[in-house]
């Protein structure tokens, strides 16, 4: 690990870290997925933003190594040292790659070992080891390489957008609504590290596409076993944070179950619901005839029925549930 402003995790036992520290904890990442890919990992000290120091300990590193990976300091800031170091010890191969987040991804052979440069943004240093160091190692061991998850079709519940000329690989939340799998996009940050601990899978929008629109059917590479995805919640609608407290409310009570939210309007909520690519949707419109919340649009869209209006209310002694005027609610019947 590279970075002045990083610390060592067990320093924080002694004293809080002070701005701008930050604690190195892509290590403890690194190194559970070096073992994950059949490898053993060693971590070597925190090195400081410094050309000599980091050539140096690359030179140890190699001694005792296969691969050498650094993290971070792979960009072009003047704070980034290790392209710099890579093209000083031996023969640099990659500077950067199309794809996006992890795109300052350096990569170098020294002393006949390969060397990488691992961005430092968690998100980034995951996938740019999952898509480039795990084939690798499966390659020096001699077994199936690569990026290979089980995967599976989806639609996605809302538009996305993307950059022409990079690679975008997304994150989803995947629910299965009356048989059928619904993708729903989460952050796209590089340093949301939760969003991959939520995520049940990636998809990766091509180079060539500015993204893709709400319904289209996409390629999700799975974080996690496929039966897990029939215990996901898909909310489709209206944002209100109540989804948020609600969403944290199923976990803490419901630890095998998730819910998966995507924010495109009531109205698009509502919609979902009539194509089956939703369990629930938040909802607040108002007629502006009768002066009613939600019931009316209900009652114009669902004149079958099948659907129930539950109303949530957050007070400070927690989650209430109600479901409304039970003559109203009888009315939709």
């Amino acid at each position: 690990p590279t970075g002045s402003e990083l610390v060592e995790p067990e320093e924080i036992k002694f004293r809080e870290p002070k701005p701008p520290e930050i604690i190195e904890y892509n290590s403890a990442m690194l190194s559970a997925l070096v073992k994950d890919a059949g490898g053993e990992s060693l971590v070597f000290k925190i090195v400081r933003d410094n050309s000599d120091d980091i050539k140096q300990a690359i030179e140890n590193a190699l001694k005792v190594s296969d691969i050498v990976l650094i993290n971070a300091g792979s960009g072009r800031g003047s704070e980034d040292f290790t392209l710099q170091s890579l093209r000083d010890l031996g023969e640099l191969l990659v500077k950067s790659v199309s794809i996006k987040p992890g795109k300052p991804l350096n990569i170098a052979f020294i002393q006949n070992k390969p060397v990488i440069g691992i961005p430092g943004y968690p998100v980034s240093a995951y996938l740019t080891f999952e898509l480039f160091v795990k084939p690798l190692i499966s390659r020096l061991l001699g077994i199936v390489d690569g990026f290979h998850n089980e995967s599976l079709k989806a639609y996605l519940s809302r538009q996305v957008f993307s950059q022409l000329g990079v690679e975008e690989v997304i994150r989803v939340k995947v629910g299965v609504v009356k048989g059928k799998n619904i993708a729903t996009p989460i952050s796209r940050g590089a340093g949301l590290l939760m969003s991959l601990v939520r995520a049940d899978g990636i998809v990766k929008i091509p180079s060539s596409s500015e993204g893709y629109n709400a319904g289209t059917e996409v390629e999700v590479s799975l974080l996690r076993n496929k039966k897990e995805l029939e215990r996901t919640i898909v909310c489709i609608g209206s944002h209100d944070n109540i989804l948020d407290i609600l969403a944290n409310t199923l976990k803490k009570n419901f630890p095998e179950y998730s819910m998966s939210s995507a924010h495109v309007g009531s109205m698009g909520g509502l919609m979902a619901l009539k194509k089956a690519e939703a369990h629930i949707a938040g909802t607040h419109l108002i007629d502006e005839e009768s002066g009613e919340y939600n019931i009316p649009f209900i009652k114009k869209f669902f004149p079958e029925g099948g659907i129930t209006l539950i109303n949530l209310v957050y007070r400070q002694q927690g989650l209430v549930v109600k479901k409304g005027n039970p003559k109203k609610i009888e009315s939709l019947k």
